[in-house]
């Protein structure tokens, strides 16, 4: 018996693969390994019947009448040689074509490329070709990845057209530019210059260092004027100069800040202007377009960095005649259509293919493509309720449900309203690419809490004008009763474009949707700068709200009245005054910054209104300083002439500003808070003589309020005008001088004059006139002061300024120096002096006793001397008894003795001397050099 096998020699070669020979030489491991002879008696090679180089004739041959095109028949024959393999296809694809091809159901698209491609693809990857039927392919694979490289495209150009389109709203040439030009002028400049980072740039008197140079500030000044640049480096004296020329040949570039910013813009605007074409591209493109197209790009798998089609094509497909399928065009993304009975008399190729991909696989495919009527046949094939599944999220459904907008668009709206991850990642989707993106916030809003900080967040990638009508469309379709969220990016977006929303401004907007809006805005605490644009919905819930800047304009508009008066909008609209009242520190600013021309009061006579209506309101206060404020910018004519028609907190700016009346019974009130007569008293009587006639008051409140005045020196300077006003209280009694603070002046005397308080001793004792100038001046105006002239009524303090005094009378003067002893106390020099001047002045002679008291109080001797000399009625005995006290040399010649005394030479000296020498006491006078020298008796000699 003997067998005959039919064996390539390659398995032979992977004979003892798996054992290492511990041989490098190929040739040696063949030898060792796979010596096929000893297996065999005999070997007969077969000479190769198909090889690479011939298979495409006789893929030709079998392929005849199929209608295969010539370029798939090559292709297949580059990667097929094999004869049985080939005349396999060929029965294959007659079974397939049979079933597939020439009938009524065949699937739009599929001809005999197509069907032969898929072919190819089974006979090669046969366990990958079932796969398809259950979605999980290489080619199914490839599909999804590719619908994730188109999304992450499409992105990044939508990102890529907004930050270009910033960049020209942003452009500034000399920016970009200036960091290059900075580095490059100093390491070409300085090159070689030793210590160059202690070197300054100075330009136009400025100095820049390395960083400095790099800054735009600096390359503006160089450009402006062509400014010549400066290399200063003051330690070691270096300094060059370069004029803006020689910087042009140096940088080799000109600086020319216009030019760059015409190059910059036209680049920006190039770049701007291709990415449309990338975008529609993107959205409608074969898998054999995409495949030539390296240059779009996605990370599909960290693991292998930035992919393009081609390179995923080649990673995820294992041969390269799949590979060459696919860039060749003829396997496409509808081969899961391809490959089993189409049964195409509900959906067409588009829809199934969505079917195949995203419904069966439960993944969304978010910009597949799709028709109205291929959206339209998957709902029926799939009913209404594949509405409430992600897996339907798909731009064109939403286009097309947007566009009939029925109750299947509502189904759908509320899947997305769930808003979880795939909601808020097709939501951003849609926004950028779909047909109706204001149509479709406007559906989503009243559904969805957080569209606003979504619409406004950095996930959404549109452009701003299309960012505003989007945010208006979600403003005018709020939900009833949703507590909508919100943040600071919020509130600047309504405060930068509210202007511009239809359902703010648009009179057809309806009254409803614009009420939800403002009600919305007002939540946020927004404050609209100018409402003047609005429509009325939105000014009349403007006006209930508060949903307004307190400015100007804003109230004009609301009340339609010039002023702005707090009166004025009380009567003209009460919302505007409750809203006025609410912020009314800044309103007060408001009014501050138009005055003169805007008042917080107008009326005359609604200044007391307006106060009380604030004062019920204690909220509205911030502080005190609020309510004088109102007050401090009313007008002048607003005034409150009574003050107890205003609450008792705005009496004290009511008193200060003058705007009340200078009656009685206003003093009296204010002073029953209980206050004083303070400075805002001093500023309403400042030009003040009498009180107005007012409220009939009591006269103990009259007697009350004289002695405040009287004692309000410090905001009442004049005594004049104090004493006036008592007098126009018209009291009934003395006022008790007890009650008064001690003065200073003329006021104790003008009152005794005007009768105020009583002219007697008692006025005249006590602290009251402890001021000698308050008593000197009492005493001129006492027509009874002669009359109670005590040492108690003229202390002896006071006697000295009495006696100096021009304006006291000389004749109480001479009744004080009578009873001189009374007054006058021991030690007292000062008093002593001044009466005994008076005395020499009014040359009136004092007796004994009056010398004696004035020697006791310290008279100064000279003066002594002058009385004594005067006394001609003194006798011997008191003469002599006056010089005693007076120490040397008076007390030596006041008796006789041996002494020879020296007196001055003057006429009194020589009067006493001459009475002494008469009384028996001098013998002798002699005129000496320098005075009188005197001899003693050395006893009395009576003559």
């Amino acid at each position: 018996m003997k067998f005959i096998y039919a064996l390539r020699d390659s398995v032979f070669e992977r004979l003892g693969t798996a054992q290492d020979t511990g041989l490098d030489d190929a040739a040696e491991q063949e030898v060792k390994r796979a010596n096929r002879t000893k297996f065999f008696d005999l070997v007969i090679p077969m000479v190769p019947f198909i090889t690479h180089r011939n298979a495409r004739d006789l893929m030709v041959e079998e392929m005849a009448g199929t209608g295969v095109s010539p370029e798939l028949t090559d292709l297949a024959a580059r990667h097929v040689a094999d004869k049985r393999l080939i005349v396999n296809m060929r029965n294959e694809y007659d079974v397939f074509a049979d079933r597939l091809l020439g009938r009524p159901s065949t699937v739009p698209g599929l001809d005999e490329d197509r069907l032969f491609a898929m072919i190819l693809y089974k006979s090669v990857h046969m366990g990958d070709f079932e796969a398809i039927r259950f979605g999980t392919s290489k080619l199914d694979l490839l599909h999804t990845h590719w619908q994730d490289l188109i999304e992450t495209c499409v992105d990044a150009l939508t990102g890529r057209s907004q930050a270009l389109a910033q960049q020209l709203a942003d452009l500034d040439a000399v920016a970009a530019r200036s960091e290059r030009l900075g580095a490059r002028l100093w390491h070409v400049c300085l090159a070689g210059v030793p210590r160059a980072n202690q070197v300054q740039i100075v330009v136009r008197g400025n100095a820049y260092d390395f960083e400095g140079v790099k800054t735009p500030a600096f390359w503006r000044s160089v450009i402006k004027g062509q400014q010549t640049v400066e290399f200063r480096n003051s330690r070691y004296s270096f300094s060059h100069a370069m004029k803006f020329e020689e910087l042009q040949l140096v940088l080799g570039e000109g600086l020319d800040a216009e030019r760059w910013t015409r190059q910059d813009r036209a680049q920006l605007m190039r770049k701007q202007a291709a990415i449309p074409a990338k975008l529609m591209f993107l959205r409608h493109h074969s898998w054999q377009e995409i495949y030539a197209r390296p240059e779009f790009t996605a990370e599909i798998d960290p693991e292998h960095g930035p992919e393009s089609f081609r390179g995923l094509t080649d990673r995820l497909l294992g041969s390269d005649l799949a590979r060459d399928l696919v860039a060749g065009g003829f396997v496409n993304d509808y081969f899961a259509l391809y490959i089993s009975m189409y049964y195409g008399r509900h959906l067409r190729r588009d829809a199934l293919n969505f079917i195949v991909h995203a419904l069966d696989q439960g993944e969304p495919s978010l910009l597949y493509p799709l028709d109205d009527e291929d959206v339209e046949a998957i709902l029926r094939d799939k009913g209404e309720g594949v509405l409430r599944d992600r897996r339907i999220y798909n731009v064109a459904v939403m286009d097309h449900l947007l566009q009939i907008d029925d109750e299947r668009t509502d189904v759908h709206i509320l899947q997305v309203a769930t808003w979880g991850a795939p909601e808020r990642r097709f939501a951003a989707r849609y926004l950028a690419s779909g047909n109706s993106p204001v149509a479709f916030v406007a559906a989503l809003a009243p559904y969805c809490t957080v569209i606003f900080p979504y619409l406004l967040g950095e996930s959404i990638e549109v452009k701003d004008g299309l960012r505003v009508r989007l945010v208006d469309a979600a403003l005018g379709h709020l939900g009833a009763n949703q507590e909508y969220e919100w943040d600071e990016v919020v509130v600047d977006f309504m405060l930068a474009h509210y202007d511009r929303f239809d359902t703010l401004t648009d009179a057809a907007t309806l009254a409803e949707a614009t009420a939800r809006a403002m009600d919305f805005i007002a939540s946020m605490k927004v404050e609209l700068p100018d409402l003047v644009g609005l429509n009325l919905a939105a000014r009349q819930a403007a006006a209930d709200e508060g949903t307004y800047q307190v400015n100007a304009r804003n109230l004009q508009f609301l009340a339609d009245r010039d002023s702005i008066a707090l009166d004025v909008l009380f009567a003209a609209d009460t919302r505007i005054y409750d809203t006025v009242v609410e912020r009314l520190d800044d309103y007060l600013d408001v009014v501050h910054g138009a005055h003169p021309s805007q008042h917080t009061v107008d009326g005359a006579d609604r200044l007391a209104p307006v106060l009380s209506r604030l004062h019920s309101n204690p909220d509205s206060l911030d502080s005190m300083l609020d309510l004088d404020r109102v007050v401090h910018l009313a007008a002048p004519e607003a005034r409150v002439p009574t003050i107890t028609d205003a609450p008792a907190v705005a009496w004290p700016v009511l008193v200060s500003e003058c705007r009340t009346d200078p009656s009685a019974a206003n003093l009296i009130a204010y002073l029953d808070q209980p206050r004083i007569l303070d400075e805002n008293v001093g500023r309403l009587l400042k030009d003040v003589e009498s009180f107005v006639p007012g409220v009939p008051v009591d006269p103990s409140d009259r007697r009350r309020l004289a002695v405040s005045v009287i004692n309000a020196s410090e905001h009442l300077p004049s005594p004049t005008q104090r004493t006036h006003l008592a007098v126009s209280l018209d009291l009934e009694d003395y006022l008790d001088v007890a009650e008064l603070e001690p003065q200073v002046g003329l006021l104790a005397g003008l009152l005794i004059e005007a009768d105020i308080i009583e002219d007697e001793a008692a006025t005249f004792i006590g602290p009251f006139l402890d001021d000698w100038s308050a008593r000197e001046h009492a005493i001129t105006k006492s027509a009874a002061f002669s009359t109670f002239l005590d040492p108690q009524v003229l202390p002896a303090k006071h006697l000295a300024p009495f006696f100096t005094s021009t304006r006291i009378d000389p004749a109480l003067k001479t009744a004080v120096l009578e009873r001189l002893g009374e007054f006058l106390p021991v030690d007292a020099r000062d008093a002593a002096n001044a009466a005994g001047r008076h005395a020499l002045a009014r040359r009136v002679e004092l007796g004994f006793e009056h010398l004696q008291a004035l020697h006791a109080g310290a008279a100064d001797t000279a003066i002594m001397v002058e009385l004594i000399s005067r006394g001609a009625s003194l006798s011997d005995d008191e003469l002599r008894g006056s010089l005693r006290p007076m120490g040397t040399p008076y007390a030596s010649i006041a008796d006789p003795g041996t002494s020879r005394p020296l007196l001055p030479h003057d006429e009194a000296h020589r009067t006493i001397a001459a009475r002494l020498q008469a009384a028996g006491v001098v013998s002798k006078v002699v005129e000496e050099k320098g005075g009188l020298r005197l001899s003693l008796f050395r006893s009395v000699q009576h003559r």
